[in-house]
Parts: C-alpha cells; sequence; structure tokens
C-alpha cells in the first residue's frame, strides 16, 4: 500500500492581518512546550511520549481537547492569529510522530538520485511510524484537522477585505499551497481508513474529523479536487476492509455515514472566495 499522510503547514503568514489576541491560547502554547520537553526527554532514549505514560497522556489530552480551544467559543477575524499559533503547535505536535526516524534517513536521500525513490523511503518511514504510534495520532490528529478548518472562514473574509493590490501573486500562491495540502490530507486519510493493518478506532477517528469539518474544507477546493475526494469517499464505502466483521453495528453504521458526508459535501460546483483565488 502507497500511503503518506501529510501533514500540512497553512502558509499563515500570507494571511494573517496585524491583530491583537483576541483568545486566550496561553494555555495550549503552554502545553505545547511541555510536550516539546517530553519530547527531548523521550528521544534521548530512543522513542516518544506515549499514552501509556501517565504525563505524557495528560498533555496529549490537553493539546487533543477539541471542546476547551476550539469549540468553546466562535471565531471572529480577530481571532486569526491567536488561533493560527494554536493550529500550527497542533500541526508540530503531530510531526515527530509521523517523522521519526527522518534525520538518519537523510543520510540515505541525500545520495538518493531518483526523487521517486527517495519519496517512497519517506512513505515508507511515515507508514512505519503511524502505524507504531496510532493510539497517539487518533487523539492528536483529530484536533488538528478540526484547527485547520477553524481558519479557513477567517482566512477568506480576511482576503475578501484586501484591496485588489494587496491580493499579491504570493498570497494567491499560498492559497493554492493550502488547497494542495487539503486534497492530500483527505485522500490520504481515505486511503489509510481502508486499511485493516490500523486499528478501526484511529480510522474512524480521523473519518469522523474529516466528515465533520468537511463542508468548510471543500469551500476552499476547486470542483475538480473536490471530485476526485468525492468519488474517493463514495469508492472507500463499498470496500469490505474498510469496516471489519468485529466492529460494532453502530460503527460500522457511522463509518457509511462519515463516508457519505464527505462525498456529499465535496459533490459541490461552486467556486467562490477561497476556492477562486
Amino acid at each position: 500500500m502507497k500511503f503518506y499522510l501529510r501533514i500540512f503547514f497553512f502558509p499563515f503568514v500570507l494571511f494573517a492581518p496585524v491583530l491583537a489576541l483576541a483568545i486566550d491560547n496561553s494555555s495550549y502554547l503552554a502545553a505545547s512546550k511541555q510536550f516539546d520537553q517530553l519530547v527531548e526527554q523521550s528521544l534521548a532514549k530512543g522513542s516518544l511520549p506515549r499514552l501509556s505514560d501517565t504525563e505524557s497522556a495528560k498533555i496529549i489530552s490537553v493539546l487533543s481537547d477539541s471542546e476547551r480551544f476550539l469549540n468553546a467559543a466562535s471565531f471572529q477575524l480577530a481571532d486569526l492569529e491567536a488561533l493560527g499559533a494554536v493550529c500550527d503547535k497542533a500541526q508540530s505536535v503531530t510531526a515527530p510522530y509521523l517523522f521519526l526516524g527522518l534525520f538518519d534517513l537523510r543520510k540515505e536521500l541525500d545520495s538518493e538520485k531518483d526523487p521517486q525513490v527517495a519519496a517512497k523511503k519517506i512513505s515508507a518511514l511515515v507508514e512505519k511510524n503511524t502505524l507504531t504510534f496510532q493510539d497517539e495520532l487518533e487523539r492528536l490528529q483529530p484536533f488538528t484537522f478540526r484547527c485547520l478548518a477553524k481558519q479557513i472562514p477567517l482566512m477568506a473574509q480576511f482576503l475578501a477585505s484586501l484591496p485588489s493590490e494587496q491580493l499579491t501573486d504570493v498570497r494567491r500562491a499560498g492559497a493554492r499551497q493550502m488547497r494542495g495540502g487539503i486534497s492530500q490530507m483527505y485522500l490520504g486519510v481515505l486511503q489509510l481508513a481502508n486499511s485493516n493493518v490500523y486499528s478501526f478506532s484511529y480510522r474512524i477517528k480521523l473519518l469522523e474529523a474529516l466528515a465533520e469539518t468537511a463542508p468548510v474544507y471543500s469551500s476552499a477546493l476547486t470542483p475538480d479536487a473536490r471530485k476526485q475526494i468525492s468519488d474517493f469517499a463514495f469508492y472507500a464505502k463499498t470496500i469490505a476492509t474498510l469496516i471489519p466483521a468485529s466492529a460494532p453495528s453502530g460503527d460500522s453504521a457511522n463509518v457509511v455515514k462519515f463516508l457519505s458526508q464527505i462525498s456529499d459535501a465535496m459533490a459541490g460546483s461552486t467556486c467562490e472566495k477561497l476556492c477562486a483565488i
């Protein structure tokens, strides 16, 4: 199975207006700093923070708390900078789990002349790490997906407020880069969800987060990109390996529901705001 669940960074600096922080993100940033310290300590022992460790589990719980940091308030344009800081940290928290060992692999990549071979080696590393750390990623990645989705309407609002001369080629390129990242995220999760190598719990948590946020993400994508995702989600519903025989019937129904929500949300043909940039 070829699988590379690419984390993507919104080119936040291209979008952020200079505004005073309107939300308090200090608790999340403090927890991410504690997490970074745990990563440093764990790497010295050849590992990463695991849920089996009480202190690590406590911090991961904070860093994955969507209700507290994402759903407790309605975000406004003034919150874009503060929200962006949270989302950036959320993405950086998942990175060690996905790319553990990349530094050592670079020695091979530096001497590899074929970019396709290099890409396959990175993909294999990410796939191996995803399998190893799926319990931690099950909690952290859905938060990241939801956080990035919160930014999209604010970015659209900010860009719509700019005079035409400030909608520069650099900002347009940033929007295109973001759209590519969204497409890769959906296609990567749909591919992962169809692999019974990973736990059913992990797969359904990722699908749930992307089904919940699909209408928002869809608004930023081009119709062609949406169709690719919609077709993939529709096709995934027909593949038996997506739902293990041991899964409770309610969970099985939820998988079909989540895939239908993704497919339906991505079926639209309109292209406005971020899509049109």
